[in-house]
């Protein structure tokens, strides 16, 4: 006997995804869709960018014209071929709609966002081992790169779109992954790629302004999508050391846990021990406390580790997986990375280029030196920002080397000395530098194939430096 049938729709409903302002008379359905019209199929819904009926027209019937059954816009267009949902927000519909294509996979995952000025990335490889540590799965993207929980993904203009990203959290799950964390970062804020997701957790780091022309009001900006989408029972992490990350707390109505080094912090730090290796944390919770050792120096790595201790702590995993998770995680290439070849003196490899992360990588390079700081600073650097770059290297370096290609129309300045070129800017530093001195290389960023990568620079110039010293000692 044959199966019996039914009229019941095939996709999803538009109206009860998009939550439109104008909807059209009669229900519609969605299987695909598209915010590409010259990629627009038969039955695909398309989504319109926003912008004056001008510039939008010529695409949508072109949209209509290669099959378009529905078209999402934020006006109402005079279009009848096919029914119009009119929304807020074009680019927030046409992520939600992606993510409710695929089945809304973010909802059988625990998502985190971290979001801030700096330190974000480095957050989320502290959590992913906390997370590892106490038997969980995470996956992770940034703008740089995704993490399925079976293979690794570079990301590039395609793979940050919406569709990628509700494609990166459906294989995710059906990987096995139990958390998802997410880098909230300007890029994700612009193409709304993980709208239509509810995060359990967002954390924020900081909201330290990367360029002088950013105000701290602009970076609240720039993460409030990310506090926008915490469940109603979520958990916001803040920094209690930032006053205008703490202003945050005024907005949300759920749960807050702070971290910092201030005593009024819940998750509260104390540096016991700075050495050239690294530095001994002191981390404490409630009535908990431990001490945890890292190979990476720095105040602003310190405030990293509290960051991802207390969104662990927030997420109910003990402060002894923490604390084991933080000492086991690896190295953040191009953070406070050192370099050892034998040398006596310590050299760092970081990729601060903006005002503040270079003050802060050199005062944290300060701490444990000896002796002097001979900075490096980095080559690819807005004019906007270079003098103030170099000026706050200057603050805690007795001498900054910078080439002639960033130092531009910059006269003679006490400390800093102007060479033709990064590479010698390098070899320059290694050179001069003494043993209880401390070199940092700024700038540097990371490289996939490990050639010509400023690593291989600094050791083929230490060892060259080490033979050098090798000779001269064995013709004394």
């Amino acid at each position: 006997m044959p199966a019996p049938t039914t009229n019941r729709p095939v996709g999803v409903r538009l109206t009860d995804v998009l939550a439109p302002i104008y909807p059209p008379t009669a229900d519609c359905y969605a299987t695909t869709c598209t915010n590409q019209a010259s990629q627009c199929r038969e039955g695909d819904v398309y989504v319109a960018p926003d912008g004056d009926a001008a510039t939008v027209l010529p695409l949508v019937a072109n949209a209509i014209a290669n099959g378009a059954s529905v078209v999402v816009t934020s006006q109402l267009l005079p279009v009848a071929q096919v029914p119009q949902y009119v929304v807020a927000d074009t680019r927030e519909a046409f992520a939600t709609l992606c993510h409710a294509l695929v089945g809304n996979p973010a909802e059988q995952l625990h998502c985190t966002a971290i979001a801030g000025g700096l330190g974000k990335s480095s957050v989320i490889g502290l959590l992913n081992s906390i997370y590892r540590v106490a038997g969980y799965t995470a996956a992770t993207a940034d703008d740089d790169q995704s993490f399925d929980g079976s293979g690794i993904r570079k990301v590039d203009g395609k793979s940050s779109s919406p569709a990628a990203a509700a494609s990166w959290l459906g294989r995710s799950n059906a990987n096995g992954c139990d958390d998802a964390l997410i880098e909230a970062s300007q890029h994700a804020s612009v193409d709304r790629r993980f709208a239509g997701i509810t995060f359990q957790t967002v954390c924020v780091t900081n909201l330290t302004t990367k360029t002088p022309s950013t105000s701290r009001q602009s970076e609240r900006a720039k993460i409030a999508w990310a506090c926008k989408q915490l469940a109603d029972d979520g958990t916001l992490v803040l920094n209690a050391d930032d006053q205008d990350c703490c202003r945050l707390l005024s907005e949300v109505t759920g749960e807050a846990i702070t971290f910092g080094f201030g005593e009024t912090a819940d998750v509260r730090g104390q540096i016991l021990q700075r050495h050239t290796a690294g530095q001994v944390l002191l981390i404490r919770y409630g009535s908990e406390s431990v001490a945890i050792e890292t190979s990476t120096v720095g105040d602003a790595h310190a405030s990293n580790c509290l960051a991802a201790a207390a969104t662990a702590l927030a997420q109910g995993i003990s402060l002894k997986h923490t604390a084991h998770g933080i000492e086991s995680a690896p190295g953040v290439t191009g953070v406070m990375q050192p370099v050892v070849c034998g040398q006596a003196f310590p050299v760092y490899l970081d990729r601060a280029a903006s005002p503040a992360a270079v003050a802060e990588a050199t005062r944290s390079v300060a701490k444990v030196a000896n002796h002097r700081v001979l900075t490096v600073v980095a080559e690819q650097v807005s004019r906007e920002s270079a003098e103030l770059s170099i000026n706050a290297a200057r603050v805690a370096s007795e001498i900054v080397l910078v080439p002639r290609q960033v130092a531009g129309s910059l006269g003679s300045v006490d400390g800093v000395r102007v060479v033709e070129d990064r590479f010698t800017a390098i070899a320059l530093a290694l050179a001069l530098a003494d043993p209880g001195d401390a070199v940092v290389v700024l700038g540097c960023e990371p490289s996939t194939s490990g050639e010509d990568s400023d690593e291989q620079t600094v050791r083929q110039l230490l060892q060259l430096r080490l033979e050098n010293e090798e000779e001269v000692a064995a013709a004394g």
